[in-house]
C-alpha cells in the first residue's frame, strides 16, 4: 500500500497493490499538465485507487472525449488521470 497526498495536503489518496510497468511520457499534453519535461505514469485498476481525504477539493478536467485528467483546485497539484475505456 503506498500513500500520497497533494502539495497543500487537502488530498490525500492511496495505491493498493503493485503499479503497473511505468512509463515516461514526453507528449505535449504530458508536459503542459505537469509543468515538466515528461511526465512519468504507471497503470492501476481502479479497484486499486481510492482517495481517503478531500475528494471535494479535486476537479478534473476532460482533455479529450473520455480522458481525464484530475487536479488538487487549490494547489494545482496533478492527481491521477483516468480513461474511461480502461477502468
Amino acid at each position: 500500500m503506498n500513500k500520497a497526498q497533494c502539495l497543500c495536503g487537502r488530498v490525500h489518496y492511496q495505491v493498493n497493490g503493485d503499479l503497473g510497468r511505468v512509463r515516461y511520457c514526453h507528449c505535449v499534453q504530458c508536459r503542459r499538465g505537469n509543468g515538466s519535461a515528461f511526465s512519468a505514469n504507471a497503470k492501476i485498476s481502479r479497484q486499486q485507487f481510492s482517495i481517503l481525504q478531500g475528494q471535494q477539493a479535486i476537479t478534473e478536467f476532460e482533455q479529450k472525449p473520455g480522458i481525464y485528467r484530475a487536479f488538487c483546485q487549490h494547489c494545482g497539484s496533478p492527481l491521477y488521470a483516468r480513461l474511461q475505456h480502461e477502468p
